[in-house]
């Protein structure tokens, strides 16, 4: 059974430590991820990290189809990503689950590998 977990919110140290890479992949880790997109979904959010909801590892869940352009794109989960390579700038408005109820704008990278 899916679990909302708690959403950790600005301020928490959690949120600017390090984390630490995941290690292993079995049923427990399966169920973490659906429960972040769970969580993610019904905080009406587009992606989610592991220090978000309290945990210090190298993980996140995306799904951004329920923006009209992305409708097609599948949910994305990332385990101990890194950024190898980048191109451009865009800016744009965005929020954050841990920043309730604030919006700004953001300045992204427009794509990167």
């Amino acid at each position: 059974m899916k679990k909302q977990l708690p959403i950790t919110t600005y301020g928490m140290d959690i949120l600017r430590k390090k984390t630490k890479p995941v290690t292993k992949i079995d049923s427990k880790f399966i169920d973490l991820v659906q429960n972040m997109f769970y969580t993610m979904d019904r905080a009406s959010g587009i992606g989610i990290a592991a220090p978000q909801i309290n945990l210090g590892i190298s993980l996140a869940v995306i799904d951004i189809s329920a923006m009209e352009e992305y409708k097609n794109e599948k949910p994305l989960i990332l385990i101990n990503p890194v950024l190898s390579d980048s191109h451009g700038e865009d800016i744009q408005e965005e929020g954050c689950l841990s920043i309730p109820d604030v919006r700004g704008n953001v300045k992204r990278l427009k794509k990167f590998i």
